[in-house]
């Protein structure tokens, strides 16, 4: 990754993420590897095509900042149990109580 390019990373996910974030939503990361952008939604339960189209959204903002990079998009839905590990930059996690 060039240098600042994680910087990027991070402000142009944050930035795509305004206004996408819904209650089943528990956790998005993104990372970098080679040319490829991955970014990883967590769900609590099987997301609506309008959860699904506004995280695609928020991928596609992100991929614009990055001209060659090819885009990777994971959802992955876990119910009540513990969360995936997050990729490399997390960018949102809801508050989680624990019992």
């Amino acid at each position: 990754m060039k240098p600042g390019a994680d910087i990027l990373l991070r402000l142009s996910a944050q930035h795509a993420l305004l206004g996408a974030v819904t209650p089943n939503l528990r956790s998005f990361s993104v990372e970098m590897n080679g040319g490829t952008v991955t970014c990883q939604a967590v769900f609590e339960k099987a997301p609506a095509a309008e959860e699904i189209d506004l995280v695609q959204s928020a991928g596609t903002e992100i991929i614009a900042d990055f001209v060659d990079a090819k885009i990777d998009e994971r959802f992955i839905v876990c119910g009540d149990q513990a969360m995936p590990k997050a990729l490399t930059y997390l960018i949102y996690q809801r508050h989680e109580p624990q019992d």
